[in-house]
């Protein structure tokens, strides 16, 4: 009897011990989300730590034209933005100069195949 009650407590303390770990690793997890990018350095995603304050979608098309050149045309619409605020008219046109640099790099990269493209980018 005494051995039967020594072990119930054993086992009963060992699994509140595995319940508040997983307690913890769930408390962790959810603040992590929640907490605000500038609390964490700028990068609050799970996935892929994202580097910059816009997080934009970039509709890209890259043909080979006769001649043997390159073209390219570039739509694009901003998804997130980690300053909350909303973006101004000069930040916009600084953005869309940035993912016009990066378009015409991703042209001249032999590894991108020509045809549409669908990308999701951060830029600062």
């Amino acid at each position: 009897m005494f051995l039967t009650s020594w072990l119930f407590v054993i086992g009963s303390l060992l699994l509140l011990a595995r319940l508040a770990s997983h307690a913890r690793l769930f408390t962790q997890s959810f603040v992590h989300v929640v907490k605000p990018s500038h609390q964490t350095g700028g990068s609050s995603n799970l996935l892929g730590a994202p580097s910059g304050r816009y997080q934009v979608q970039i509709d890209f098309g890259k043909a080979a034209m006769a001649d043997g050149a390159m073209q390219f045309h570039y739509q694009w619409k901003l998804i997130q933005s980690q300053s909350g605020l909303r973006i101004t008219k000069e930040d916009k046109e600084v953005l869309d100069r940035k993912i016009q640099a990066y378009c015409k790099h991703a042209v001249e990269d032999p590894t991108v195949a020509a045809g549409d493209h669908r990308l999701l980018q951060w830029f600062n």
